[in-house]
């Protein structure tokens, strides 16, 4: 919390850890719950790694955690949806990708799936380039 405000737009601010320092108004950034479409706590993907956005900012960057620990901040618009359904296809469905049978297992906004092969092994690929099981 800001403990003083002065005239010449510094504040005197005490860092949760417990440090003090002098800083410029100009360079907090207000955090808040949802922005564009995005929310606090929702999973997405960015550059084929899901994790969960931990913090929104105002600015519209958000602290972005990914499932294998590490953390980063990105704009938002840098982020993917993941969705339950596109263009006709749904997670969980059977399909063929370049001849080979396997199934959805995630949809994401920007039209790429991410497919298990029925040999175990995964791939991303662009929603277009599946088939349907005849």
């Amino acid at each position: 919390m800001p403990l003083k405000i002065y005239a010449n737009g510094t504040v005197f601010f005490r860092y949760d850890n417990g440090s003090i320092s002098v800083i410029r108004i100009s360079e907090f950034i207000r955090i808040v719950r949802s922005l564009d479409g995005w929310s606090v706590g929702e999973r997405a993907m960015k550059n084929n790694s899901e994790g969960t956005i931990l913090k929104m900012y105002a600015n519209g960057t958000v602290l972005f955690v990914y499932d294998e620990g590490s953390s980063s901040i990105h704009r938002i618009s840098d982020l993917v949806h993941i969705v339950r359904s596109l263009n006709g296809w749904s997670v969980g469905q059977r399909a063929l990708l370049n001849n080979s049978s396997g199934t959805i297992t995630r949809i994401y906004a920007n039209g790429s799936v991410l497919f298990a092969f029925d040999n175990g092994s995964m791939s991303f690929a662009d929603i277009s380039r599946l088939t349907r099981n005849k």
